[in-house]
């Protein structure tokens, strides 16, 4: 109930101030939680046409094409991302693992080792990183036998 309850707050905080970004991208929040994508991805495009260099609805709607299955054009607001913020380990992190879905290892592993030496106590980038280390180690070795 709580999460309705937002969003009705959100929409009626919306009525009056349309150019609230934060409120635009919390509802695009909980639409997403609740796989709402359409609802989602548009309170995230108004708030980018608004403000294109919005970090936060950039990185958002990132999320939401990944959730939908769209892996290039998440990687292509992941770019967007790291071009307003360079040194993001979530985004280097994000773009890792469409990567290894893609099975693009060698990128997949350029892209956790940038996520691991910007944030080297997160555990879940040091262990994406390993992973990917070892697919790449094993790709390499059958490439050899071949």
């Amino acid at each position: 109930g709580y999460d309705k309850f937002a969003a009705r707050r959100y929409q009626e905080i919306l009525k009056y101030r349309r150019d609230m970004d934060l409120a635009r991208i919390n509802l695009a929040t909980l639409h997403h939680k609740h796989k709402h994508y359409k609802g989602a991805e548009e309170q995230l495009k108004l708030v980018l046409n608004r403000n294109y260099y919005n970090f936060e609805a950039h990185y958002n709607l990132a999320n939401v094409y990944l959730d939908q299955q769209k892996p290039e054009d998440a990687i292509k607001e992941y770019k967007l991302c790291l071009k307003l913020q360079p040194k993001n380990g979530h985004v280097h992190n994000n773009m890792g693992v469409i990567f290894l879905q893609k099975k693009y290892v060698d990128e997949a592993v350029q892209e956790f080792r940038k996520a691991a030496s910007l944030e080297p106590a997160n555990k879940t980038f040091s262990t994406n990183l390993v992973l990917a280390q070892k697919m790449l180690n094993k790709k390499k070795s059958s490439d050899v036998t071949m």
